[in-house]
């Protein structure tokens, strides 16, 4: 065929769209929202930067699709058991060791953004401490969940940015069993 026959290839807004989100996915990892370009995130799409508006109407529309819905406890990982400390730790010593997309350092890195900081808090808020408070008694729950959010980023901070492996194989059961009692103690 050559290129006067050749037939225009067809356009795939879903498939265009999932890239701009794996992209953004990578960009906002990478250097949080404030240091994020559009054009950067458009480049590593292969898209044309407007799709960027196109789809998600700006910057913060994009980073709302893709780095808010991964930053929530779902009620179907509170429910599989009545100890949330065991769930807590579950989700810390089973991530993966390498991943392209870590949404709190996504969520850390654009912290500090005043455009997208209030809407990291809120979220912070209503997907994570409200759903653990919601399996706690007492009237303190909200401050216990807070508390065990704290352990819980601080300790996946150390691993993840700073690059600090707190344990080795033969001593990983030690490890988790320290972190479920902290967290228990944290909820309690």
């Amino acid at each position: 065929m050559n290129a006067e026959t050749e037939i225009p290839r067809k356009r795939n807004a879903d498939a265009t769209r999932a890239a701009i989100i794996e992209a953004a996915e990578f960009v906002f990892t990478d250097r949080g929202f404030d240091q994020a370009g559009t054009r950067e995130i458009a480049e590593r799409a292969g898209v044309n930067v407007a799709l960027i508006n196109r789809y998600f109407g700006s910057k913060e529309g994009l980073f709302n699709e893709s780095v808010i819905p991964a930053l929530s406890v779902s009620q179907a990982q509170l429910s599989e058991t009545s100890d949330l400390a065991e769930v807590l730790t579950n989700m810390l010593m089973n991530k993966p060791d390498v991943v392209r997309f870590d949404p709190i350092i996504a969520m850390l890195r654009s912290a500090s953004s005043e455009t997208v900081g209030p809407l990291l808090q809120k979220t912070l808020d209503q997907q994570i401490i409200q759903p653990i408070t919601g399996h706690l008694d007492g009237v303190d729950g909200r401050e216990r969940a807070s508390i065990a959010l704290a352990i819980f980023y601080g300790y996946d901070v150390l691993v993840r940015m700073m690059r600090l492996k707190p344990y080795t194989d033969p001593n990983r059961q030690a490890l988790e069993a320290r972190l479920r009692a902290v967290l228990t103690a944290a909820l309690a």
